[in-house]
């Protein structure tokens, strides 16, 4: 392929939004057949491009020359015939569309990797591409309730700032299944704004969804890895939300999540891939919440699982679900609560959540300290392993931080003393541990990148005044991090609030 031909990828936006020429959609039966082989003359970005008609001329092009995970492209050139394959970053991308001319529409599936990536037309006949660049996003809620901040993926483990976003008072924040949208849940006011990764220019806002008064105070935002559905969670109400179409979720009636006592407030939630089960975490108790929302109007509470069932301090302190969706992973260890009562392991418990199974029982993890977040690999085990294998097999990433950070959970940075060392863990289903990364302070918020190869951590560490923000990418297989500051942190922020992250699919 020429070098005039990868440019074309990038500048042919600019011709495509000048004319109607290839931008009517057509149905499928209206295509010709292939005379010969695909001949790809050039790919554009078509940006937030909202509703695509049945038939008719596509939305007014928001093109920019820049791709995204999720983003819709406009493939033209000749022979593409009427049922082609197509390829992006060697991923099957889906066929949204056909247009006047022959030309394709099709989106960036999740899972292409950030850069030069080829995009490939194939049928019987022959195949034929070029290459584009892809952008990949992350979205950091800081904690204290300042703006929302957006990070890209500059290739080889690096994030580098491109902006902020004005959403105030954001808790949590996730994207969409296919990535086209993300979605930043506030508390003032009670809103879930929807963003558009792909727009020109990068990630902006283009609505907000105003909450209704049960859930007046939502903490978490849960989006189904498989499925279009989300909830929103709350002290004591949640409520399903239909994705759809990404970029109008709509909101279902909420429903009560009857928590005992009234005052308990889930410490996390989650939902299942298939987007059936919704799952909280109840610290105060020690034990997990599981909702039915196969029928988001009239979602009920399936069975309550107990964490710890001899635990008499509220341990329970972070969760995830398993890779396959079948399991919560949850950490167990020490807060400011728990000091009093003396010192507790770290243990990692993996619960089933079907009904009949035992779980086994909690494994303590080989390191001290008390535990702060915990994500989970997407990989699963190959069908036939072992069950000691598997659990040895299996990834989680725990964050945690010397005992001695707890009592300054009360008191802002400037008040704080030195809590000691932090941590970013690998371990297993049987408590072993490898440490990542030595964090210079403690870290609130991890994630797997989109091929399980590295963690994105955010901390916070002590700076003049107070507090800063900062974003680590730490190779599991090792390898030095790349780290990123984000700035300071409010005055009135603690070393132990909680930050949130979010990262392309």
């Amino acid at each position: 392929m020429s070098g005039a031909r990868e440019v074309a990828a990038v500048v042919a936006f600019a011709a495509a939004c000048g004319g109607t020429a290839g931008r009517y959609v057509v149905p499928r039966h209206a295509i010709a057949a292939a005379r010969g082989a695909p001949d790809v003359t050039s790919v554009v970005d078509l940006g937030d491009l909202g509703a695509i008609p049945s038939e008719g001329p596509l939305p007014p092009a928001d093109a920019d020359g820049r791709f995204a995970v999720g983003e819709l492209v406009l493939i033209a050139g000749d022979d593409f015939g009427k049922l082609p394959t197509v390829r992006i970053g060697g991923r099957p991308a889906t066929v949204e569309a056909r247009v006047d001319g022959g030309g394709i529409v099709a989106r960036i599936p999740p899972g292409v990797p950030a850069g030069p990536v080829r995009v490939e037309v194939s049928h019987a006949g022959g195949r034929d591409g070029m290459t584009i660049r892809v952008d990949r996003y992350a979205l950091v809620a800081p904690p204290g309730g300042g703006e929302l901040r957006v990070l890209r993926d500059v290739g080889d483990g690096q994030l580098a700032p491109v902006g902020s976003l004005a959403v105030q008072g954001a808790v949590d924040v996730a994207f969409s299944p296919d990535g086209q949208a993300a979605y930043a849940l506030s508390t003032s006011p009670p809103a879930l704004a929807v963003i558009a990764p792909t727009a020109a220019g990068g990630p902006r806002v283009v609505r907000r969804l105003s909450l209704p008064a049960t859930l007046r105070s939502p903490r978490w935002l849960a989006v189904a890895a498989d499925a279009p559905v989300a909830a929103v969670v709350g002290a004591s109400f949640a409520a399903v939300v239909d994705l759809s179409d990404p970029r109008t979720p709509a909101l279902y009636r909420p429903f009560s999540l009857r928590p005992r006592p009234h005052a308990v407030v889930p410490r996390a939630a989650a939902i299942a891939p298939d987007g059936r089960t919704l799952v909280t975490l109840v610290a105060e108790t020690n034990q997990l919440r599981v909702y039915d929302i196969a029928d988001p109007a009239s979602a009920t509470v399936a069975r309550t699982i107990d964490v710890l069932p001899d635990a008499r301090e509220p341990l329970a302190r972070a969760m995830t679900l398993s890779p396959e969706g079948d399991r919560a992973w949850v950490v167990t260890g020490d807060s400011e609560r728990t000091l009093a009562a003396g010192r507790h392991p770290i243990q990692l418990v993996a619960l089933p959540l079907g009904q009949g199974e035992q779980p086994p029982p909690p494994a303590r993890v080989a390191a001290a300290g008390a535990p702060l977040a915990i994500a989970a690999a997407r990989r699963t085990a190959p069908p036939g392993t072992a069950i000691r294998s598997a659990a040895r097999a299996a990834l989680a990433i725990v964050a945690v931080v010397d005992a001695g950070w707890l009592p300054a959970a009360r008191r802002p940075w400037r008040d704080a003393g030195d809590g000691g060392p932090a941590a970013v863990l690998r371990v297993n289903l049987e408590g072993e541990a490898q440490p990542l990364w030595a964090s210079p302070g403690p870290v609130t918020a991890v994630a797997l990148s989109h091929d399980a190869r590295s963690v994105v951590a955010v901390y916070a560490q002590r700076a003049p005044g107070g507090g800063a923000l900062g974003v680590a990418v730490v190779p599991i297989a090792g390898g030095d991090p790349r780290t990123v500051g984000l700035g300071p942190l409010p005055t009135a922020v603690r070393p132990l609030d909680s930050a949130a992250l979010a990262l392309a699919p």
